[in-house]
């Protein structure tokens, strides 16, 4: 079974504003041409818009406070990985301690919505977001 989150598009290039769009350098460090983010990660029944760093469950936003919402993204962009706790805590500014707690917030916010999809402990290893 392929664990790979797919990349699909996510607005239209003209709804996008210069803000949100990346800079693409030449060789000689000039910039060349602007090239819009437009791609929206989906895994499983998750969406994430990378834009607004909203996510949706099968088309339903999902309540998370920000914390949360920022480690549910992590694990996201790395689904079907396991992710160590350490570098969890580096991606979010947070201890090494306070992943455990925040993943395990996480994993009663999902479990009340009614997502099946949560973090699971690898043990030993560190965290993996798995069907």
């Amino acid at each position: 079974m392929d664990m790979t989150p797919i990349y699909e598009p996510a607005v239209p290039q003209e709804a996008l504003l210069d803000a949100q769009e990346m800079t693409m350098r030449g060789d000689d460090g000039g910039a060349t041409h602007r090239r819009p983010i437009t791609k929206m990660l989906r895994f499983s029944g998750f969406t994430l818009d990378p834009l607004s760093g909203s996510i949706h469950w099968r088309g339903e936003a999902v309540a998370l406070a920000t914390e949360e919402r920022e480690l549910l993204g992590v694990l996201l962009r790395r689904a079907g990985q396991i992710v160590s706790r350490e570098h969890l805590a580096a991606l979010v500014g947070a201890s090494a301690d306070v992943i455990d707690r925040r993943v395990a917030r996480l994993t009663r916010a999902l479990e009340t919505a009614g997502i099946h999809c949560r973090p699971r402990v690898a043990a030993g290893l560190g965290y993996i977001l798995w069907r």
